[in-house]
């Protein structure tokens, strides 16, 4: 089991596969299962706007695994995955160009 925290509350909204939407509140210990669910973050953030998330990963024990960002800044959306990928990266899939955007966040094995 992976405990996360929402550290920046820019997101709208944070859910789980089998949880309905909640608010999301800067440093929230949200408890998830990443080898049976998704977590789901619901976002307003405008193309340009510099405005970031970042969810800080734990293990089941408590210890820090790391964070993952997603920036919406001046070249685009881009996401960084600490201990994996060390610099801002462009989503291999242009992300659609709604403002309101659910963000699926999943483990793979690969």
């Amino acid at each position: 089991m992976i405990r996360i925290i929402a550290v920046l509350a820019l997101a709208v909204g944070v859910t789980t596969s089998s949880d309905l939407w909640q608010d999301v509140k800067r440093d929230t210990d949200i408890p998830f299962n990443s080898d049976e669910q998704a977590l789901e973050i619901k976002t307003d953030s405008t193309d340009g706007s510099e405005e970031r998330i970042a969810v800080r990963l734990y293990d089941s024990s408590g210890s820090y695994m790391g964070y993952i960002y997603i920036l919406w800044g001046s070249s685009g959306i881009q996401y960084y995955l600490q201990y994996c990928i060390n610099s801002w990266t462009d989503f291999p899939v242009t992300p659609p160009t709604e403002q309101d955007k659910i963000w699926r966040i999943t483990k793979s094995s690969t």
